[in-house]
């Protein structure tokens, strides 16, 4: 019996225009009718998931940051954050790497250089909300507690950015390309998969009874914490080889339309 769905956004939950699914707020109530737990467990930080489901917040656990934040309803997010000689570490090679331009994903708000070019701003705006930007200098100052660092790489960050980071840091964080663009950089032993296994042990929730989506390398760690492991059909070719199940993509109403089958539910 599955009693813990969780779920990455972009790629999986939303469409190609980054719109949830019509029929999700009845399928929420639905599974909170069967007592199954909902779970979005996303790279993206709290304040932007927040805007997507206003409605629905008391009934969602919230994996924020790729596992750096978490959110259950009616208590405090928990967070885990970098040490700033780690983040300015990492502002100083993205100042020395042309075309990468680094997101500092903070407890109390969102920062990156005010030097970034037009496109670098545009891909920011699709994924990140109420951020603010700042000189380089600014950024080194700052005291806001940074959870999660997102390098957007405009030259293919499994390419360009991972193999330089990963000799440098990768022994002691964690690094996870989680998009055509994006590479993000957090503590030793924070990512989906962890969250994932701490909720089931505070649920007293198995692996046999969990079912995860995801389209992503950053999603592979949850993968490897569900029996029911499910890899969009527009997921990459390295997550697809971890995942159980290959349901449709996004813009075919796959997690819907799967969770519904393995379900039984035939009305929403």
């Amino acid at each position: 019996m599955i009693r813990l769905i969780a779920c990455d956004m972009d790629g999986t939950l939303l469409d190609s225009q980054k719109r949830l699914p019509r029929e999700f707020p009845e399928l929420l109530r639905k599974l909170k009718e069967k007592g199954v737990t909902f779970s979005v467990a996303s790279g993206r930080s709290l304040v932007a998931l927040e805007g997507l489901f206003a409605e629905q917040m008391e009934d969602i656990i919230f994996i924020c940051d790729n596992g750096a934040c978490v959110q259950r309803p009616g208590a405090e997010p928990f967070y885990r954050c970098l040490p700033f000689e780690i983040v300015h570490r990492v502002l100083d090679i993205c100042q020395q790497e042309e075309g990468v331009v680094p997101v500092l994903c903070c407890t109390g708000g969102i920062y990156y250089p005010d030097s970034a070019k037009e496109q670098f701003r545009q891909e920011i705006n699709n994924f990140y909300y109420q951020f603010n930007t700042l000189p380089y200098e600014a950024l080194y100052r700052g005291t806001d507690p940074v959870m999660k660092i997102a390098l957007c790489d405009m030259q293919d960050p499994a390419r360009h950015i991972y193999p330089i980071l990963k000799p440098l840091i990768g022994e002691q964080y964690e690094l996870a390309v989680s998009g055509a663009l994006w590479m993000d950089i957090m503590c030793k032993g924070v990512h989906k998969g962890s969250a994932i296994r701490a909720l089931q042990a505070q649920l007293g929730i198995t692996a046999e009874e969990t079912m995860v989506f995801g389209d992503y390398g950053n999603d592979i760690t949850m993968m490897q914490e569900a029996f029911y492991s499910c890899a969009m059909a527009n997921a990459t070719e390295e997550v697809k080889a971890w995942a159980r199940f290959i349901v449709p993509s996004n813009d075919e109403n796959g997690v819907v339309r799967t969770i519904c089958e393995h379900l039984g539910i035939t009305e929403l």
